[in-house]
């Protein structure tokens, strides 16, 4: 009696069980708007011992729930990856991609790109062209939101040519294209590269015939009148705005044509349209009560006090405000509630030992990455603190060893200036002794014999004019030796200068007296002192105070 019992109940529980999953399969997705359903749903999960089925019903739950809640959806998405995961890779990828498409509407960019990547990884080792294609412009997709946009477009690009390159059927091709020229639009628009952002937005426009391409064109239309209010012209940017509204309303895309009403109802308060305005917001209030979306209801608000506030009815201004702080403490609320039932239904759920595992070794890995980073910082700054100290001491060593070159060039040049007057006043007492020795030579020849006179006279000629090339010779090689670039930093500067004014210069730069330059020269002071005065001419001094002597040393 008991067994007979038992299989009329078992019976009974299963016909029950096939009874609501033909009920739910034959609505398909007409569930998602009857809580019924989910609950229904609800019960099959807990009841139903096929892995297969399970991750398809939790699947449906995670769909239904992305709209509506992102936490729920994001528990639902874990339990069927970890029912998946039992299964196989082929219900595993899928899974991935709808947990990461979570993941990024709540934000979680890291997280996101983590399960993108997990998926794409599977897709590639499955060969799944299409659902790499996909998982690409999702990545490419949360770089833009993280507005990283140079490397967003490199990934939609590459989606581009691979779509391009690829054997799909051209509808799957014009879906995943429409969808990247889409993403591409915004990342470009991100840079402010306004034009190419709007060739892509357009080239949305032009593959209506897509599968999403009525969602797509939609959203590019309203990107185009975002573009046209980033250039001001603000009637194009109202005219596009006015057919995304047409647009979302044909879909019934409620969240796209609040922020369409919105953009009108801005337009309409710039060129100061009060009425025009308010009717737009009062529509956007009205889908905004349909959707009854806390963040939607922020932004439908923080709009009415604009419009109020402009009006110059501050009552209402002032009502719309606390709406919109109230609102807006909701979201934040919120937020904070949803990371508590996530850290309680993670708690009440037991994690599998795999998932706590992977969760131990990513808190290992991101601690290891901080105590690299640590050391890796520790040491870099450790290295550059060497660098630059050993940089530091080579600059004094070599600052030292320059002050020490210049003070011996300095030292040696005094040197070699000293031996140089030395050389020359020998030169000058040599040439005294000359002219002393021709002028007794001149006194005894009155005394001689007129056949000696005639050689006398030939031997003092001999000295004066031997004494005087071999003098100036002998003088003029070693100023070279000392001075190397004086006479070629004198024929650049004055290039109209006779031999005997460059010889007078280097007298000059060895701060010789007009005596001493006379008695080395055989002229006469007087010739000297006016050969002074033309040089002064020729160098551009004559007007001024300037020292000749000093003027020729600055050369």
């Amino acid at each position: 009696m008991r067994l007979t019992s038992t299989v009329v109940y078992n019976s009974c529980k299963i016909i029950f069980i096939l009874f609501v999953l033909l009920t739910t399969i034959s609505v398909n997705n007409g569930f998602t708007q009857d809580q019924h359903k989910v609950d229904s749903l609800l019960l099959l999960v807990e009841h139903h011992e096929a892995d297969t089925v399970k991750v398809r019903l939790l699947s449906e739950l995670t769909d239904y729930y992305s709209r509506y809640d992102l936490g729920v959806a994001e528990k639902y998405a874990y339990q069927s990856l970890k029912v998946a995961e039992n299964i196989s890779s082929e219900y595993t990828a899928p899974i991935l991609k709808k947990l990461g498409i979570i993941q990024f509407q709540k934000g979680l960019f890291v997280d996101a790109t983590k399960s993108f990547l997990d998926a794409l990884a599977i897709l590639e080792a499955e060969g799944d062209v299409m659902g790499q294609l996909s998982i690409k412009n999702n990545i490419g997709l949360v770089y833009e939101r993280q507005l990283k946009f140079d490397i967003a477009i490199k990934y939609l690009l590459e989606v581009v040519e691979e779509t391009q390159a690829s054997t799909l059927p051209e509808k799957v091709k014009l879906k995943i294209l429409s969808s990247a020229y889409l993403n591409l639009g915004a990342s470009y628009a991100g840079l402010e590269k306004l034009d190419e952002a709007l060739s892509y937005y357009k080239a949305v426009l032009n593959i209506k015939e897509a599968p999403n391409g009525d969602y797509n064109c939609a959203r590019a239309l309203n990107n185009i009148g975002k573009l046209y209010k980033l250039k001001n012209d603000g009637e194009s940017a109202f005219q596009y705005h006015k057919k995304a509204l047409v647009a979302k309303e044909k879909i019934n895309d409620k969240i796209g044509m609040i922020s369409t009403l919105l953009e009108l109802a801005d337009h309409n308060l710039s060129n100061n349209q009060i009425k025009e305005a308010k009717e737009y917001l009062d529509k956007a209030l009205e889908v905004g009560k349909v959707v009854n979306s806390p963040i939607l209801f922020k932004s439908i608000y923080r709009c009415y006090y604009v419009y109020y506030k402009q009006v110059g009815k501050t009552d209402l201004a002032l009502e719309y405000h606390e709406k919109l702080l109230e609102y807006s403490e909701m979201v934040s609320k919120n937020e904070t509630e949803e990371r508590i039932d996530t850290l309680w239904n993670n708690y009440e759920q037991e994690k599998e030992r795999r998932e706590a595992e992977i969760k131990r070794k990513e808190e290992q890995m991101q601690m290891l990455m901080i105590v690299l980073f640590l050391i890796a910082f520790g040491v870099v700054a450790a290295l550059l603190f060497v660098l630059q100290r050993s940089k530091t001491k080579q600059a004094l060593l070599k600052k030292e060893k320059l002050r020490l070159q210049n003070e011996n060039l300095s030292n040696e040049l005094e040197f070699r200036n000293k031996e140089l007057t030395a050389n020359v006043m020998n030169l000058v007492q040599k040439n005294e002794l000359i002219n002393d020795v021709t002028k007794k030579l001149i006194d005894l020849k009155t005394n001689m014999k007129k056949d000696n006179q005639s050689t006398v006279r030939q031997i003092v000629f001999d000295l004066h004019t031997s004494s005087s090339d071999d003098l100036w010779a002998e003088f003029e090689m070693r100023f070279q030796n000392v001075h190397s670039d004086f006479y070629r930093k004198l024929n650049e500067r004055f290039p109209d200068l006779t031999p005997n004014e460059r010889k007078l210069c280097a007298f000059l730069r060895l701060n010789m007296s007009s005596k001493e330059i006379s008695s080395v020269t055989r002229q006469s002071i007087k010739s000297i002192e006016m050969g002074r005065f033309r040089l002064r001419k020729k160098l551009g001094i004559s007007n001024s105070d300037q020292n000749l002597n000093t003027f020729i040393e600055q050369l």
